[in-house]
């Protein structure tokens, strides 16, 4: 059974501070025949933070976005 926690609406609707993380984002188009990058950046990460100038440079790991190439139908639009 799962429990529900009610909290007053003046609480909720209280706005949270998002602290900056300083992320690295790895940035590349989506292909569902790519193998998981996240999964092999995560695994070989070590190799940052072992080298101690990079280990400053980038104290958070990296997160991976996918990018929306265009369609057939956006690449005829425009010619």
């Amino acid at each position: 059974m799962t429990d529900i926690n009610l909290s007053s609406r003046k609480t909720a609707l209280q706005t949270k501070s998002n602290a900056s993380k300083n992320l690295l984002p790895v940035v590349t188009s989506y292909n569902p025949a790519t193998p998981n990058l996240e999964k092999i950046l995560m695994k070989h990460w070590h190799l940052i933070t072992d080298n101690p100038k990079l280990a400053t440079t980038f104290p958070n790991t990296s997160i991976v976005a996918y990018k929306k190439e265009k369609s057939l139908k956006e690449i005829t639009q425009q010619q």
